[in-house]
């Protein structure tokens, strides 16, 4: 989710946010497309996101 949180409210490439984590853009990529099937999926997982998210734009 810090992958995701950070690469949406920085507004930053996968190349950007890989640099960051030390990961490629590439898992950047893949873990982005799994933070949105999973929020999609889970209720609780959006709602978790969406309180930290809310912090975040501050």
């Amino acid at each position: 989710m810090l992958v995701y949180l950070v690469w949406k409210t920085c507004m930053l490439t996968n190349e950007e946010t890989g640099r960051l984590f030390g990961i490629t853009y590439s898992a950047v990529s893949h873990i982005l497309s799994s933070m949105r099937t999973k929020v999609q999926k889970d209720s609780d997982l959006w709602v978790k996101y969406m309180h930290i998210y809310s912090l975040c734009k501050m």
